[in-house]
């Protein structure tokens, strides 16, 4: 695919099922992000923002993991990669379920999961073993996830 400029980022759009996933490059670093439209079928979880946004969430967590090195580190590790996955998981096995209340329970697993994945990004970085700039950008991509979850939520118990 052809890049786009924006400023001093560079573009690639790749298709997925439901929109196209945007990653960005600044100077050495990649970044992903998901630029999905309007969701209609809940039952379909690709079609949704919020399980686009953690997918490309737990693809971020897992590239810091890897960064991260040294066997003082493997715990928290694989806690951050495995919370950042069950964030996505709980979203599709939700979506699933033909009752919204159901759904809804699993929002909120995926909610708590989310925050697990912050109190594990933040202890990283407290003990030096994520770089400022990865734990930024995960920071936002944590906020951006729990806000959609949030907003999800409160829009199926407008339903129950």
């Amino acid at each position: 695919r052809r890049p786009s400029h924006c400023g001093r980022l560079l573009f690639f759009r790749c298709p997925l099922p439901a929109g196209r996933l945007i990653i960005a490059r600044a100077g050495d670093r990649w970044h992903a992000k998901a630029a999905i439209g309007d969701v209609d079928d809940m039952g379909n979880f690709r079609n949704l923002r919020v399980w686009q946004a953690a997918q490309v969430l737990a693809v971020e967590a897992h590239r810091i993991a890897v960064s991260m090195r040294g066997a003082s580190s493997a715990t928290l590790r694989d806690q951050l990669v495995r919370a950042t996955m069950s964030v996505a998981a709980n979203i599709v096995e939700g979506s699933a379920h033909s009752s919204p209340r159901e759904f809804a329970r699993f929002l909120s697993y995926a909610l708590a999961s989310v925050s697990e994945a912050e109190g594990h990004a933040q202890l990283g970085r407290d003990l030096g073993m994520i770089k400022k700039s990865d734990f930024d950008n995960l920071l936002n991509q944590i906020i951006d996830v729990r806000m959609m979850l949030h907003g999800l939520l409160k829009k199926l118990k407008g339903q129950l």
